[in-house]
């Protein structure tokens, strides 16, 4: 083979086919047969060049050229190609590969020849090259999302599992851009089967997860990122039995915090997330100290909320209202009235839904021992050590009293003085709780003990004074899950042949015949289309 010579036309080649128009013409005269056939050329200069021709061939987007890589079967040649130790051999290769899984069916064909394999080895190989692994990852998401049947196929190959590591080193390195593409490709998985749900979890996806949602944004690309974060906790808790381990991982106290953001995507999937986790039991309970309150009703009562954030506020209400604490924190943040308010305005039937059953919720009573509970939570009785009898195991509390009961009297001498309040069993929270949404609640020393017979009065006065409980037999309804549309991929700018991004495309070079890259001669350019809905390859120096 006359490696010069094919050296030569293979540049001249790539300038020609940077330039849209030209693309007719260089199909009629059959080049791209010539440049496939090229590919499985061995020696490393000349696979380089055609490989770099094939990407500016499929960076137009153009049917007719995909149709025709896909005849001439060319990913069959990338699995040789993706083997080779040279460092700029891959990377031209793997932008071919990026714009050519922009096909459906050169996806498949790239699947069929075991190109993702090849790619979780580079992964693997190049763990500390963040452009390599950035290359790498693009094909995958490009194969995935044209079809995500394939997710099964993709974990059993290594892929959640090196996505998840490779999460993790751009964490440590706070390379944003190459975390934003990793977790693409596992929302992937998080949005195929509950199997593939549970796979992530035990990859320990999670805690990456919550790093990411716990740290304070310092950009816009990391705004993204903790939406897309979101995003794919969303997706994962579609699965039942995924509540637990997100709970555990200690998710929810971000989500709750980031309901304040003024990043708008933030906060409507911060409240996605919540409203699908809202359906267990066990988050119930674990958000009665998150102060939720406030942040839920002033979202509820804004005149510009979007359908899907008033989707997620209905649906989160419906569920945390289940449980009785929460109830009652709703209850006495005038929750009632701003559902009202809120009903009255919407026209959507399924929020109008969503929102009665709230109401209803709220007309549930609350029990006597959960009054009770909270009362001793959220504003527990100071004492000292000194004032604490030697002989008594537990602590006497100084009573506050109002015009609820008759105030006892607590001189030496009454027998009242010496009344114990029992106490429930203590926990710390984790966060403060939102004690500026309670009233301030105090009680007699009789009245609280639980099996006191003034119960049903301090039961009736507790309900006149803080609120208008109706009791009534009341259907209970739960939200239903929901998953959070996959995001599309915004397209990248062009960028020269210097790596110097710019809103045109560069102007393409001329190449002598006879000139060598790298010595000065001007190189050919890889001009790269925009695409709405796929990772498109950026370019990089030639070699």
């Amino acid at each position: 083979m006359d490696v010069d010579k094919h050296e030569d036309a293979l540049r001249t080649l790539i300038n020609l086919a940077a330039i849209r128009t030209n693309i007719p013409r260089l199909l009629q005269a059959n080049t791209v047969e010539r440049v496939v056939t090229l590919l499985s050329a061995t020696d490393d200069i000349v696979c380089m060049l055609a490989c770099w021709a094939t990407n500016n061939f499929n960076v137009h987007g153009l049917a007719e050229v995909y149709a025709e890589f896909a005849r001439l079967q060319a990913p069959a040649y990338f699995p040789r190609i993706l083997e080779l130790s040279s460092r700029d051999l891959l990377l031209k290769a793997m932008w071919a590969v990026i714009n050519l899984t922009r096909d459906a069916r050169l996806c498949q064909q790239f699947f069929q020849y075991g190109v993702h394999i090849s790619l979780v080895q580079i992964m693997i190989d190049y763990y500390d090259d963040h452009e390599i692994l950035s290359a790498a990852l693009d094909p995958l998401y490009n194969m995935l999302y044209a079809d995500p049947s394939l997710a099964k196929e993709f974990s059993g190959a290594g892929v959640m599992r090196s996505a998840v590591t490779t999460l993790l080193t751009s964490l440590d390195q706070e390379d944003v851009a190459l975390s934003q593409k990793t977790l693409r490709i596992l929302n992937s998985f998080a949005i195929s089967t509950d199997e593939l749900r549970r796979e992530l979890i035990e990859e320990k996806i999670l805690y990456p997860i919550y790093t990411i949602l716990g740290t304070d944004s310092k950009t816009k690309a990391f705004d993204s990122l903790k939406a897309l974060a979101l995003v794919t906790v969303n997706n994962i808790s579609l699965a039942s039995d995924t509540d637990q381990p997100i709970l555990v991982s200690g998710i929810l106290i971000p989500c709750v915090d980031l309901l304040r953001s003024t990043h708008t995507s933030i906060v409507l999937n911060a409240a996605s997330v919540l409203a699908n986790l809202s359906s267990s039991a066990n988050i119930r309970e674990a958000l009665r100290q998150y102060g939720w309150t406030e942040s839920i009703l002033g979202l509820l009562l804004s005149t510009q909320i979007s359908t899907r954030l008033a989707d997620s506020i209905a649906r989160f209400l419906c569920n945390v209202t289940l449980d009785e604490w929460c109830r009652q924190l709703l209850v006495e943040s005038q929750g009632k009235r701003a559902i009202a308010v809120v009903y009255k305005r919407t026209k959507d039937t399924s929020h109008q839904f969503y929102l009665s059953q709230t109401s209803e919720h709220l007309n549930i009573p609350v029990s006597e021992d959960t009054l009770w509970e909270m009362e001793q939570y959220f504003n527990p009785p100071d004492w000292t050590e000194e004032e604490r009898s030697p002989e008594e195991p537990k602590p006497a509390y100084n009573i506050v009293l109002t015009s609820m009961a008759p105030a006892p009297d607590l001189s030496p001498s009454s027998s009242s003085a010496a009344t114990h309040i029992p106490r429930s069993t203590p926990y710390t929270p984790k966060r403060a709780a939102s004690a500026g949404n309670l009233k301030s609640r105090v009680v007699s020393p009789e009245a609280s003990r639980p099996d006191n017979r003034q119960q049903h009065q301090q039961k009736q006065q507790h309900h006149q004074r803080v609120s208008t409980i109706i009791p009534a037999t009341v259907s209970i309804g739960y939200a239903p899950k929901k998953p959070n549309p996959v995001p599309r991929v915004l397209p990248y700018q062009t960028t020269s042949q210097r790596g110097r991004r710019e809103n045109k495309p560069p102007p393409v070079p001329t190449v002598r015949l006879g000139d060598q890259a790298g010595e000065g001669a001007p190189q050919p350019s890889s001009v790269l289309a925009a695409s709405a809905t796929r990772r498109v390859a950026s370019e990089t120096k030639p070699p």
